[in-house]
């Protein structure tokens, strides 16, 4: 699955389509916020991915010995 989302094709396809102006202006901004979606998950993803690298999840030497005990 690919995280690349392009309005402008969705929107030609749109114009091309046989809708009224209420469904073309609905449609128009269901498309505008899975953009917005889009580049919200991307930077979680990235904050996420960065908190984590960070932090990490280290057992203690200790909490490690007693598991393979």
């Amino acid at each position: 699955m690919t995280n690349e989302f392009d309005l402008a094709a969705y929107s030609d396809k749109l114009e091309q389509a046989t809708l009224g102006d209420n469904e073309r202006q609905w449609v128009q901004e269901i498309l505008e916020r899975l953009e917005q979606v889009t580049a919200e998950n991307l930077r979680l993803r990235k904050a996420l991915l960065r908190v984590s690298g960070q932090s990490g999840s280290r057992m203690s030497t200790k909490l490690k010995d007693a598991l393979y005990e």
